[in-house]
């Protein structure tokens, strides 16, 4: 089975941006899918999907920072021939 992605676009439709209509006389098709007791349904399952998907862009965020350090940390070894001092910014 073919892997399927849904994109920035088709998650604006679904929440009901009529900006991605190609035609303002879908906007009443739009409506009605978006009052229909499906869509009311799978409302939540949108929204959760959202938030997941704002969690992992914070996390991949998160590692790239981590990967940024590691390879800085990495290039300075290599210059100086020494590791860098950490400074604990801990202590007082």
């Amino acid at each position: 089975m073919e892997n399927k992605v849904l994109c920035k676009y088709k998650l604006a439709l679904l929440k009901g941006n009529r900006k991605m209509l190609c035609d303002p006389v879908e906007e009443n098709l739009l409506q009605q899918v978006l009052s229909s007791s499906v869509y009311l349904a799978l409302k939540p399952s949108i929204e959760k999907y959202e938030q997941d998907s704002a969690d992992v862009e914070r996390e991949m965020a998160q590692i790239k920072g981590r990967e940024k350090s590691i390879k800085a940390a990495f290039a300075y070894e290599i210059a100086q021939g020494r590791k860098r001092q950490e400074k604990n910014l801990l202590k007082a």
